[in-house]
């Protein structure tokens, strides 16, 4: 793979208006080297032409410019001698109408993007007006796409005028606009694209992903004790001092995740209806609508834990501490009868010889015996009285979420309607 050095070139010559010579300015480079030129042109050539492909796009007096320059130098300085100009000004770089932006977009566009190239500097310092920045409107987009494939934005800074020229690289900035932009979508949807890199930021993209992935899988626990905490950290750090141009999508993200957070300390089932809302106003339909349907549950054993906790504890040690398995159970208890409940909960009296068997396999195991009289088993349905309305919604649930995970034909915004009851 190549490397290339994409400029715009200005129309700074060699001559003053009387037709003599100027004196060569100076620019020190970002490697702290030092260099004698006339323009930035001739100084990239000679620190960067033998290891990347020099690209210069240019207008037709811009080019009569910079090749009277080369040619004086290919006269009179050794390192120049082999510069062959003509190949350098390669037609399929000229400009020919420097007010058609999308043609001359579309002509930089097709040098930065291409696969040609692993690695590019950009140079903005020069060219007509509104040209440098189309490049460098170019240059953000790419670094979307590929973080690693821009290596430098140099720009020629004026020290004193015409004389001394200092040249230092962008490439900052451009990582803050890209985290810019980051913070802004993860505050809309809660994702970030994998393949985003930032070198000013690595830990706080990190926390970004963390976090997201966490969501999206509906890892609650993690989720509110590490990977929300940590991203708060990372957001916290961020100066408006020095990083005045994300402070603000810091705070706005920051007070977003902080809203999430608020649900920590609340009881397991109104958190799983906190975060199903919140997923729900995101557009995560099908993530909201499973996390709300697994809070119908919870609700459920939170609810047998206040009213037997003796039982509730039973339960949960039976069950290793297995939170989705401990639902479950006290989910079934309300829509079983008593002949469907686990032989550990039920009156052995009357077992047949297999049950005892497998009653007796069971404590081996570990399982711990509760024994509930038919008549307890019976007045312990009887105190939730809101057990059908529990199972009608819990049914309502289960069937809107399957069905939601197969293709339909309504539109996003029938289907969105259809569900908002359930977040009201």
């Amino acid at each position: 793979m190549q490397k290339a050095l994409i400029t715009i070139l200005g129309t700074i010559g060699m001559k003053k208006y009387d037709g003599t010579l100027k004196d060569k300015a100076i620019y020190n480079t970002t490697d702290g080297l030092s260099y004698e030129h006339y323009n930035t042109f001739a100084l990239l050539i000679e620190k960067y032409s033998q290891e990347y492909k020099i690209i210069p796009f240019f207008t037709e007096y811009a080019k009569r410019v910079n090749k009277e320059i080369l040619e004086f130098h290919k006269q009179n300085d050794e390192k120049f001698a082999n510069l062959d100009i003509e190949t350098l000004f390669d037609d399929k770089y000229f400009i020919e109408d420097e007010n058609d932006f999308e043609a001359v977009f579309a002509s930089i566009n097709k040098e930065v993007s291409s696969q040609e190239y692993d690695k590019i500097i950009v140079d903005v310092s020069h060219g007509f007006r509104h040209l440098p920045i189309l490049a460098t409107i170019d240059v953000v987009i790419e670094n979307f796409k590929d973080a690693d494939k821009i290596e430098q934005i140099l720009f020629a800074k004026e020290v004193i005028k015409e004389k001394k020229y200092e040249i230092i690289d962008l490439k900052d900035y451009l990582d803050i606009a890209n985290i810019a932009f980051i913070l802004s979508a993860f505050n809309r949807n809660y994702t970030v694209a994998n393949h985003i890199e930032s070198k000013k930021f690595p830990d706080l993209i990190k926390a970004l992903q963390d976090f997201s992935d966490d969501m999206m899988a509906l890892n609650i626990v993690n989720l509110f004790k590490k990977t929300a905490p940590n991203l708060i950290a990372e957001l916290e750090k961020i100066d408006p001092q020095t990083a005045p141009a994300i402070a603000k999508q810091s705070q706005d993200l920051k007070n977003n995740i902080n809203s999430i957070l608020r649900y920590y300390k609340a009881e397991g089932y109104r958190k799983y209806y906190g975060l199903g809302r919140i997923l729900f106003a995101k557009n995560y339909m099908l993530l909201a609508l499973a996390i709300i349907y697994e809070g119908i549950r919870l609700y459920v054993a939170s609810e047998f834990e206040k009213k037997y906790p003796e039982f509730y504890n039973t339960v949960r040690q039976n069950e290793r501490e297995n939170i989705y398995d401990i639902c479950n159970f006290f989910r079934d208890f309300l829509r079983q009868d008593y002949k469907q409940l686990n032989l550990v909960y039920r009156d052995p009296s009357n077992f047949d010889s297999n049950q005892k068997i497998n009653l007796k396999e069971s404590l081996k195991k570990g399982k711990k015996q509760y024994i509930i009289q038919e008549k307890k088993f019976n007045e312990i349905k009887a105190s939730f009285k809101n057990k059908d309305a529990i199972e009608r919604l819990s049914e309502e649930m289960r069937k809107s979420r399957n069905e939601l995970v197969h293709v339909g034909n309504a539109s996003f915004e029938e289907v969105k309607k259809n569900y908002q009851r359930f977040f009201r």
